[in-house]
């Protein structure tokens, strides 16, 4: 498996496009039961954008940023963030705390929906 760290020279384009789009497809999926149990749940993903609406308790939305090679992460909590592929298919967080984007989605939706995801 391709392993990346900061400052090593960028993976190839389609490499990093699979890359992203398996991360998203296992979130969107994660989030599928909120769906099925929650009211005010919409969970969508269109070319290279997950939508993540939660209602009144606000909108998550990550996205693929192919000319940085980057999923840029939005969020009514903890505001915006930038994740690279470093090792295997785990993202982490490059400006600060060096958290995977699953561990960093999963503690803010249990935060405000009170599901494990």
């Amino acid at each position: 498996m391709l392993l990346l760290r900061r400052g090593m020279s960028s993976m190839p384009e389609g490499v990093y496009h699979a890359a992203a789009d398996r991360l998203l497809g296992i979130v969107e999926r994660r989030l599928e039961i909120l769906e099925e149990t929650m009211d005010d749940v919409d969970v969508e993903y269109s070319q290279g954008v997950l939508n993540i609406n939660l209602g009144t308790k606000g909108i998550w939305v990550l996205n693929k940023q192919g000319p940085n090679q980057q999923i840029w992460w939005s969020s009514p909590l903890s505001g915006p963030r930038r994740y690279e592929y470093v090792q295997g298919d785990r993202w982490v967080n490059t400006r600060d705390d060096n958290q995977d984007i699953l561990g960093s989605l999963a503690k803010e939706i249990e935060e405000v929906c009170g599901v494990r995801i």
